[in-house]
């Protein structure tokens, strides 16, 4: 007997649950792959040994998703196969994308407890850290496997000034230990390096803000750090305030 050929989008009716709307967007989208090559025709005919994959991107945890996106896009910053650190994680947002782009593992630190997300908390690829202060950063809580290469490193916390972390950073790197060698993105905040000077929590000084980024790119170079580049958050802080990624190199 001759085998039954269906149709793609009947395929993806079978096999996902998903309504025929949805399904038909989906590959019309570009969404859909037959053994591994992107098919955009829902009527395409199948044979049984086809094999029908659908890739629904993850929804972005949070704002700072996209942040990091871009910036790894604006500095070519590559995390593929590398450990990482993700120092402020909160709900997780930078870690989703540093598994997105390919890090093998990724250790995820915050002071908070129980908002960082479930999905991620699951995954064998991180290791949380919550109720740590990244501020006493200590080569104590990490394995020795997770400082293992060219490492990554990717920043954003808030409420506090970004010398503190680059200071916790470089003392860190000095502490008695295996070299450590790499580069990271460090989200600059403005609004928290000079608060007195916030309009309801939005610094609105253009003049200000570029001295602010000036003299932590400064400050950054003359602590041990290599300036790699510097440039805004293609995403705005949730209040409107203009970010500054900066893309430095360290080594101990």
């Amino acid at each position: 007997m001759k085998a039954t050929r269906r149709s793609l989008i009947e395929r993806v009716l079978a096999e996902y649950d998903i309504s025929e709307q949805e399904a038909r967007a989906h590959i019309m989208g570009g969404r859909v792959f037959v053994n591994e090559t992107r098919e955009h025709r829902p009527g395409f005919r199948l044979t049984p040994n086809d094999r029908v994959r659908l890739d629904i991107p993850t929804p972005d945890i949070n704002r700072a998703a996209a942040k990091l996106r871009g910036a790894l896009h604006e500095s070519g910053m590559r995390v593929q196969a590398a450990n990482a650190i993700d120092l402020g994680c909160a709900h997780g947002g930078f870690t989703q994308v540093l598994l997105e782009a390919g890090a093998v593992h990724v250790v995820a630190i915050d002071v908070a407890y129980g908002i960082f997300d479930y999905r991620l908390r699951n995954d064998a690829r991180v290791r949380l850290l919550e109720r740590h202060n990244v501020r006493e950063i200590s080569r104590e809580w990490f394995r020795a496997e997770e400082l293992a290469g060219t490492l990554r490193v990717v920043c954003d916390i808030a409420f506090l000034s970004l010398r503190s972390i680059l200071d916790a950073w470089q003392v860190f790197l000095s502490q008695p230990g295996p070299s450590i060698l790499g580069e990271g993105l460090f989200l600059l905040k403005p609004q928290f390096e000079n608060s007195r000077a916030t309009d309801r929590g939005v610094l609105r000084d253009d003049v200000l803000r570029s001295q602010i980024i000036a003299d932590m790119e400064g400050y950054a170079q003359s602590t041990g750090y290599e300036l790699l580049g510097s440039f805004n958050s293609s995403v705005p802080g949730a209040s409107g305030n203009r970010e500054q990624f900066l893309h430095l190199a360290f080594r101990s």
